[in-house]
């Protein structure tokens, strides 16, 4: 029974991209991603905080009920943000 080609492990690239790329080889790429998920999170937070605001009045801070519901408006506005953007 042969084995078949074994594959470099993590400290093997880890090692090959310092070689031909330098320190800076391994945040190539970084600042857009961080961008992303700068503006993915602002926009969670605005509606989920949107979402609780409406709701604040019509159940109780604590109830499980106002958590579920919470939850399922911000993810109805998600999905119109999305549907939005994608048009």
């Amino acid at each position: 029974m042969s084995a078949g080609p074994v594959s470099p492990g993590l400290f093997h690239c880890l090692k090959v991209s310092l070689e031909k790329g330098g320190p800076f080889s391994l945040f190539r790429r970084l600042g857009p991603n961080l961008i992303g998920v700068a503006s993915s999170r602002a926009i969670f937070f605005a509606g989920y905080s949107n979402c609780e605001e409406r709701l604040n009045g019509v159940f109780d801070l604590d109830s499980t009920w106002y958590m579920i519901s919470v939850q399922d408006h911000y993810c109805f506005f998600c999905e119109i943000i999305k549907q939005k953007l994608l048009e």
